[in-house]
C-alpha cells in the first residue's frame, strides 16, 4: 500500500498566496520601523515617574543643540554666535559650535513650522528615525526573515534606545 492518498478528491496542502505574504512583509516592515520608538517608549512607561515628556535637555552638548535649533527657528543664521571658548567657526558663514550647522538648520527649519518646545527633541528625533528606517527598509527590500533579524537587532541596540528621546544628535 502506497504513503499517498488513494482518494482523488484530496487537496494538497494550501500554499500563501503572493499578496498574503507581501501584507506580511508590509506589516513587518512597519514594525521594524516603528521598533525603536515602541521600546523606547515601553522602557519609558517602566521607568517610575517618568513619561517622554520628561526628557528636557540637562547635559551640555543637549542645551547647547536646542539652544542652536531655537536661535535658528527664531533668527536663521543672523542669530549670532554659537561656540564653545568663545572661539567662532572659521567658516564665515556658519554660527554654530564644532559640529557644525546641519543638525540645528534641519531641526530649526521643521521647528519654525512645528513650534520648538524643551520635550522637541525626542519627537523629532523619533520621527527621523522612523523615516529613515522605512527609507531604508523601501530601498533594501528585505525579506521576511531579515525583516524579522532587524526588528530584533533594533529593538536590542541599546545606544539607539537610550539617546532616542534625548536631544543628541546620536538618536538619529
Amino acid at each position: 500500500m502506497s504513503v499517498t492518498s488513494a482518494n482523488p478528491q484530496a487537496l494538497p496542502a494550501a500554499k500563501p498566496t503572493y499578496r498574503a505574504l507581501a501584507g506580511v512583509r508590509l506589516l513587518l516592515a512597519l514594525f521594524a520601523a516603528f521598533v525603536p520608538v515602541l521600546v523606547s517608549l515601553l522602557l519609558i512607561a517602566l521607568t517610575p515617574h517618568m513619561t517622554p515628556n520628561r526628557f528636557y535637555p540637562f547635559k551640555s552638548d543637549e542645551i547647547t543643540y536646542w539652544h542652536q535649533i531655537a536661535t535658528f527657528r527664531e533668527a536663521g543664521f543672523n542669530g549670532g554666535y554659537n561656540a564653545i571658548d568663545e572661539i567662532p567657526a572659521r567658516a564665515a558663514f556658519s554660527h554654530f559650535a564644532t559640529k557644525g550647522p546641519v543638525f540645528p538648520v534641519l531641526y530649526g527649519s521643521i521647528a519654525r513650522v512645528v513650534g520648538w518646545y524643551p520635550e522637541s527633541g525626542g519627537v523629532f528625533n523619533s520621527a527621523f528615525m522612523t523615516l529613515g528606517l522605512l527609507i531604508f527598509i523601501a530601498a533594501s527590500r528585505p525579506t521576511i526573515r531579515q525583516l524579522l533579524i532587524l526588528s530584533a537587532l533594533l529593538a536590542t541596540f541599546w545606544p539607539v534606545l537610550l539617546y532616542l528621546f534625548t536631544m543628541m544628535q546620536e538618536g538619529i
